[in-house]
């Protein structure tokens, strides 16, 4: 059994994608803090110690939808 000893974890609503509690992705519990997985679905998701670190990593450097989003360029045309 795989334990997850960090925050609550949730499946984005494609349930392929493990995101955190405060990712505005979340849509289905996956595993809560302290609880456990069989290690074959925390493989399945990415969860084992060595693909965790690099998960958690793709994460910091994926922006949120929201973050996407900018305001359009300011109208030089203007005169």
């Amino acid at each position: 059994m795989w334990t997850n000893d960090g925050p609550n974890l949730y499946l984005a609503a494609d349930q392929s994608t493990v995101v955190q509690e405060d990712d505005p992705r979340a849509r289905f519990l996956l595993v809560a803090s302290g609880g456990q997985l069989p290690i074959a679905e925390a493989e399945r998701y990415g969860l084992t110690a060595d693909r965790k670190a690099a998960a958690a990593e793709k994460a910091k450097a994926e922006p949120t939808p929201n973050k996407l989003k900018q305001p359009p360029p300011p109208n030089k045309s203007k005169g």
